[in-house]
């Protein structure tokens, strides 16, 4: 790392290409090996598989979270703001937080998963 004029440190090259861009991704995904895609594809679909893991306790979680926004919402109109409904606000926000970080995480993997048929697909057309 080299620094700048105010002393902070700034970065000297990228370590790790970006994943950033769909193009960059592809750019990396060609790099690796047959042996080495198929390979991440299976660490990919295992991933995603993992973010299923607990779905019931997911499901409940988004239903508790929308019962208390249903309520702190209700609070709001019924009293204005008080306790209760900032409180109902903000156990809704709480439940519902692990539920979406489980959504975004399986799209995520699932985009991977993608990413790695899609450039399987290509080097299959390219053998042929």
């Amino acid at each position: 790392m080299e620094t700048d004029g105010n002393g902070r440190s700034r970065p000297t090259l990228h370590l790790t290409p970006s994943t950033a861009e769909p193009d960059d991704w592809a750019r990396l995904l060609s790099t690796l090996t047959d042996a080495e895609l198929r390979r991440y594809g299976e660490i990919a679909l295992d991933q995603r598989n993992l973010e299923y893991d607990r779905w019931w306790a997911q499901v409940l979680l988004w239903l508790v979270a929308s019962a208390a926004l249903a309520w702190g919402l209700w609070q709001l109109v019924d009293e204005g703001v008080t306790g209760r409904a900032l409180a109902a606000l903000g156990a809704a926000v709480a439940f519902a937080y692990w539920p979406y970080r489980k959504v975004k995480m399986r799209r995520l993997w699932k985009g991977h998963c993608e990413a790695v048929a899609q450039e399987q697909a290509r080097r299959e057309t390219k053998a042929n």
